[in-house]
């Protein structure tokens, strides 16, 4: 059991604690300060969720880029051989290839 200071000290305590929590939250009802941090949870989760499904994303559209890149390079490359039905200079692609690559970064 604890002796009239020790509870006048813990009380005290409590007190302090509880008008912190209040002056961070700016709320003054215990019970809306316990939905509060519940609440910062449940958006933890979400935003964690969110975040996940970014980064997949994200590496799914990089992934399309450089396919769409590849099929930019050949398109040009079919042009070019339509265009000059002898043979091709390839050394001519190189720039539009080269642009090609530094749009995805490889």
């Amino acid at each position: 059991m604890l002796s009239g200071e020790e509870q006048e000290r813990k009380i005290t305590t409590y007190e302090e604690a509880m008008n912190k929590i209040k002056d961070t939250t700016g709320v003054s009802d215990i019970k809306e300060v316990v939905q509060r941090f519940l609440s910062q949870g449940e958006t933890q989760k979400h935003l964690e969720q969110l975040k996940t499904n970014n980064e997949k994303m994200l590496v799914r559209l990089k992934e399309e880029k450089v396919e769409k890149a590849g099929q930019c390079f050949y398109f040009m490359l079919s042009v070019k051989k339509d265009f000059v039905k002898s043979s091709v200079d390839l050394m001519s692609l190189r720039r539009p290839m080269a642009a090609v690559l530094r749009s995805v970064n490889l």
